[in-house]
């Protein structure tokens, strides 16, 4: 079982935002220590109960203070800024910590004055798939290509890149992602089963359409390649062996170890051969698991990303879960709460009925139970949408409870 996280960094009541980025700071850690594959961070602006403004500030301090977890940014909503810029930054980051930063790209719009203040005096507005060539151009470091800035080169020049992925919900860009080549993320906010299904199905669809089956190789140039070589390595993914009833443990009644566990174990003594020909350092890391050495991956990866709710007993998830769906109800509102609600502030509140039906609406949005039923639920939403990760918001209330959240679920799903 691939499983990763995406921190809004949020700020509670009764907290300050020194304090929320020290506890992302400890979060991140645990992660890396249970098993997790990555950890991405939310751009969100002008919202005052989330700390994460400038994703790419929070990654740095996370990437200097852990040691192996991939970093990322949930992500850079590329159309407020400069590629040019973008690039420079990630690529110092990359620099510093190679192979382990992630930049997944976004085109949300945030609050009509935030977009104003993020485009002040732009003469022009590029539109997004010229942004991600220009991303693409000064990855590469090529100044070979008819490009409107053709000796243009992003610094520091370094022989690795960021991994790239495209956020979305949508079709159109599933089929940007699938186009590109590009690993896709796709959030379950609410949309209907079916919705996800066919945004799913279309970037699959639109990838195998421009780049053929694992990118256009044939399944002999696979069986030899980096495709190939991993499936050598890497055991199958233990969430197809996981058995409801077995305690969190595999059919054959002994403890199995995940996908991220198995790789790094072997990775010492085979990864640096197979992956980079024992010129680890001259070699450009790939896009996701299963990827050749372009702007895209070999084969479409899709990873889905959810907010979950879990404890320890249902009453502690049922107050975590209302202070959640409290957030949830203001969040997209200018007038919005300047921390996130404590649980006692949750249980005072009284709704009115149409905020009522919000919350039942919101709860569509939020896997919630115990440690079991929320596992089972991920397990079931992987196999249902055949996705190749999933990403959890462990937003719920609380240092510990998030400490305790993501301990729980790394538990039940043998991550470690």
């Amino acid at each position: 079982m691939r499983l990763s996280i995406l921190d809004y960094v949020p700020i509670f009541e009764d907290r300050n935002a020194h304090e929320a980025f020290q506890h992302s700071v400890e979060l991140a850690q645990r992660a890396e220590q249970l098993g997790y594959m990555r950890y991405w961070v939310a751009e969100h602006h002008q919202v005052r109960s989330v700390a994460s403004s400038a994703p790419e500030m929070v990654m740095m301090s996370l990437l200097e203070q852990t040691k192996k977890i991939r970093i990322g940014s949930g992500g850079v909503m590329l159309p407020h800024y400069s590629p040019y810029k973008v690039a420079e930054q990630f690529k110092i980051m990359e620099a510093r910590h190679p192979r382990r930063v992630d930049m997944a790209i976004g085109r949300s719009p945030s609050f009509k004055n935030v977009n104003a203040a993020l485009n002040e005096n732009k003469e022009e507005k590029l539109d997004f798939e010229t942004q991600l060539d220009d991303l693409n151009k000064y990855f590469s470091d090529n100044i070979d290509d008819a490009h409107r800035f053709k000796s243009l080169l992003a610094t520091p020049l370094i022989p690795t890149a960021p991994e790239m992925y495209i956020l979305g919900m949508s079709e159109r860009s599933a089929k940007l992602a699938g186009r590109r080549g590009l690993p896709f993320v796709i959030a379950q906010m609410g949309q209907s089963s079916s919705s996800i299904d066919e945004v799913i199905k279309v970037y699959r669809d639109e990838f195998e359409r421009w780049h053929g089956r694992y990118g256009g190789k044939s399944d002999e140039d696979v069986s030899d390649s980096f495709v190939g070589k991993i499936g050598e390595i890497l055991e199958p993914d233990v969430s197809e062996r996981f058995d409801a009833d077995s305690e969190g443990r595999s059919n054959d009644g002994g403890a199995e170890e995940n996908f991220v566990g198995h790789a790094r174990k072997r990775s010492k003594e085979s990864f640096g051969e197979v992956l980079y020909g024992g010129h680890e350092e001259y070699s450009r890391a790939p896009v996701h698991e299963g990827a050749e050495e372009n702007f895209g991956g070999a084969k479409p990866y899709v990873i889905l990303a959810t907010f979950v709710v879990t404890a320890r007993n249902d009453e502690k998830v049922e107050h975590l879960l209302s202070a959640l769906q409290l957030w949830l109800l203001r969040i997209h509102y200018l007038d919005q709460p300047h921390f996130y609600p404590s649980i006692e502030t949750a249980e005072h509140r009284v709704y009115s009925d149409r905020e009522s039906e919000k919350l039942e609406k919101n709860k569509r949005r939020i896997i919630y139970g115990t440690p079991r039923e929320v596992s089972h639920e991920l397990l079931e939403l992987k196999h249902r949408y055949g996705v190749d990760e999933l990403m959890i918001l462990p937003h719920v209330y609380g240092e510990d409870a998030r400490l305790e959240l993501i301990e729980l679920l790394a538990h039940e799903l043998n991550l470690g």
